[in-house]
């Protein structure tokens, strides 16, 4: 079963928040990892469907600056709870991207990093 490979970059008013509290880029990538799993189970209609995800925080860009994404290894489909293998049809990756960057600035706002209304003003 093939494999996709995702990068994802915090945004840069988030980075800051990551450089001071290291664990949050680690849970950033598990709520990324939700979002993916729960849009492959929306599209192939499997709701107990077990996704295949490989994650890799980088915290430095190619010049050893602070610059924390996450690289993942996703599946090309999943397993069913009797073992069979499925692959997933591929998707509006604009959409995926648009779903998790409202879930991370969510996140934010449940940690009480940002408010609604700052939330609201990075995705326009």
């Amino acid at each position: 079963m093939p494999n996709w490979q995702v990068v994802r970059t915090i945004q840069k008013r988030l980075r800051a928040s990551c450089l001071y509290r290291r664990r949050l880029p680690g849970e950033i990538a598990r709520v990324a990892a939700r979002i993916v799993t729960a849009a492959i189970r929306t599209l192939t209609r499997e709701h107990e469907f077990a996704v295949g995800i490989v994650a890799c925080l980088q915290t430095h860009g190619s010049r050893a600056n602070w610059h924390p994404h996450l690289h993942r290894l996703v599946k090309d489909g999943g397993v069913r709870p009797d073992g069979t293998l499925v692959s997933w049809p591929a998707t509006d990756t604009a959409r995926l991207t648009e779903a998790l960057r409202r879930a991370v600035l969510r996140f934010f706002v449940r940690l009480a990093l940002f408010d609604e209304h700052q939330a609201a003003g990075m995705l326009t």
